[in-house]
């Protein structure tokens, strides 16, 4: 395998990464009803949420620290999500263009000729219900050939393969299954942390301008070799592992907090915060998602998603369009949304709250008319709402539900990476306001 310090090290085995791509698939934050598949699951029930499994030593990534001090491991594990996200989405396009920027060259030749071996067969990758769990640093060097770090990902999937032509199942399962993977990140020595999100937020990480590679894998605009490792972090490795409970939070030794004592310590820094005030603007938050799940069309919504969340989701209704799918959730009544905890950490404070609420959730075939999965019967669920916002944020009276840039003032209009069209200020990111960041059964 691809196991050498640098992208030099070697190339993963052909069939062998074949076979980790059909099971290695990560949409961040996914269709908030992926209750559906649940019975399919091993579960302790709410049990999982308070991550009782390992813990993973925060100090590991103290060699990278002293050498970068720019280096943020929070800000780092959401780019190595975004990575995984955004080359697992290249995958389902079947698109080896989209995701070079983010894969070593040696790499990158190899997933680009399974890529296009699943083209010249017809099989498309169906990656249904996912939802990445939990991310933790395993490994993290710093030596005089280069820095990595091995990041291990949990994740749930339900992975398939369809005939392009007819649609028909070739391979794979419908049910969803718990997973892992560990990635290795790797960049050239004296590359330091790039200010600005480089490839993860579509810019070239050397001159900033909008990510756009040749044929040569170098920017066009200033043909840096964005592939090399000497700009931004790459992807070295890419190893199957197993499903192990890992807690983002606690791998970074984060503060995690009960709900009195997390937003009173929110209140201290940020006199103007009010949790029913939050509480309201949750709640505006919930439907209109839910509606705009409803509709395929995330763009009344986008304001307050994350970048990680909103590219989960947007992946899940290109599917639902392609499928010719319609998720009805009718009925749809809000009947709590409670404090669950609060996590502290360098750069982003968490709320996590649990939303109960009653809906008829099922899909229809846009075709025909006809219920192809669910019941029209109401029920009820729970699930975990993260709203997240950078540490030192202070309240203000408008929100990013109000649609207008919180930092040049002008009517909210967003580009692809979330920022503002006329400002560029990363709206999205948690550096002006409350952001939804994460969603996840409560039940599983």
């Amino acid at each position: 395998g691809f196991t050498g310090g640098g992208v030099g090290g070697g190339v993963i085995d052909g069939f062998g990464f074949f076979c980790v791509l059909l099971l290695i698939v990560g949409v961040l934050f996914f269709h908030s009803f992926m209750r559906r598949n649940t019975a399919a699951l091993p579960t302790t029930g709410a049990q999982d949420f308070r991550w009782t499994t390992p813990r993973y030593d925060s100090a590991l990534l103290q060699p990278i620290l002293a050498s970068d001090p720019g280096f943020v491991p929070e800000t780092f594990l959401q780019k190595a999500q975004m990575a995984f996200l955004l080359v697992q989405r290249a995958y389902q396009d079947r698109n080896v263009h989209a995701a070079r920027a983010f894969l070593a060259a040696p790499v990158w030749n190899s997933w680009s000729e399974q890529v296009n071996y699943l083209l010249e067969q017809h099989q498309r990758p169906i990656l249904e219900n996912l939802n990445v769990r939990g991310l933790a640093v395993t490994e993290a060097r710093a030596e005089e050939s280069g820095q990595s770090v091995t990041v291990h990902l949990d994740y749930v999937a339900a992975v398939h393969f369809n005939d392009d032509r007819d649609g028909r199942l070739i391979s794979g399962s419908e049910e969803d299954a718990r997973l892992g993977e560990d990635w290795t990140f790797w960049r050239a020595p004296g590359t330091v942390t790039v200010q600005g999100g480089g490839a993860t937020a579509s810019k070239c990480p050397n001159c900033g301008g909008l990510l756009k590679l040749n044929d040569d894998g170098k920017c066009d605009y200033c043909g840096a070799e964005i592939q090399s490792g000497s700009y931004d972090w790459v992807v070295t490795n890419m190893q199957r592992s197993s499903f192990q409970g890992v807690s983002t939070a606690q791998g970074l030794g984060l503060d995690e907090l009960d709900p009195e004592r997390g937003l009173a310590a929110i209140q201290a820094t940020d006199p103007a915060f009010d949790f029913e005030q939050f509480r309201g603007r949750g709640q505006q938050a919930f439907y209109s998602l839910q509606e705009a799940w409803q509709a395929r069309d995330l763009s009344s919504s986008r304001p307050f998603m994350s970048p990680g969340l909103y590219l989960g989701w947007s992946s899940q209704v290109q599917q639902l369009i392609e499928l010719h799918k319609i998720n009805k959730l009718d009925d749809l009544r809000l009947e709590e949304l409670i404090p669950i905890k609060v996590t502290h950490g360098q750069a982003f404070d968490d709320i996590t709250v649990r939303v109960t609420a009653t809906c008829a959730d099922y899909e229809v075939d846009e075709r025909t008319g006809k219920v192809i999965f669910g019941s029209q019967s109401p029920s009820r669920f729970s699930e975990f709402w993260t709203f997240q916002r950078g540490r030192g944020v202070q309240t203000t009276s408008r929100s990013l539900q109000d649609r207008v840039c919180p930092n040049c003032g002008a009517p909210l209009e967003l580009n692809q990476v979330g920022e503002c069209r006329y400002c560029r200020a990363a709206v999205t990111s948690g550096r002006f306001d409350w952001v939804l960041s994460r969603i996840e059964d409560a039940d599983s």
